[in-house]
């Protein structure tokens, strides 16, 4: 019985530390989300906060917004390490079309209907 627990401690041990990490957000990142209320999909993105502009087609590609090359969403929030940070979205690089920023505004809808964001939006985010 002894040299059964003795070989199964490190065994058990070993499967412990063997399980992998949650991915944790890169450094100086927000997490945002789009949502589609019509649908209710959503999708969540690290967005930098160092200002550059992120298409949003290609950070929210690989959600399930994203479907037949279009992302169609009506609102967005943020979900993660967001204190004291803006965001902003601009169409075609000069309109701004939304924006979030806490601790006022975590959250807007600016669609009733669902648009279409694939192309030509980005999302530039600051704290």
């Amino acid at each position: 019985m002894l040299s059964t627990s003795i070989i199964a401690l490190p065994l058990l041990a070993a499967s412990v530390f063997a399980a992998p990490a949650p991915q944790a957000p890169a450094t100086g990142s927000v997490q945002v989300q789009f949502a589609n209320n019509w649908s209710g999909a959503n999708g969540n993105a690290w967005i930098p906060l160092d200002g550059t502009a992120v298409a949003l087609g290609q950070a929210y590609a690989n959600t399930n917004l994203f479907k037949d090359g279009t992302l169609f969403v009506t609102s967005l929030q943020f979900t993660g390490n967001f204190q004291h940070v803006a965001c902003k979205i601009l169409k075609d690089g000069s309109k701004q079309v939304a924006e979030i920023h806490d601790p006022s505004q975590t959250f807007q809808t600016f669609s009733e209907k669902p648009l279409d964001w694939a192309k030509g939006f980005t999302i530039s985010c600051s704290n």
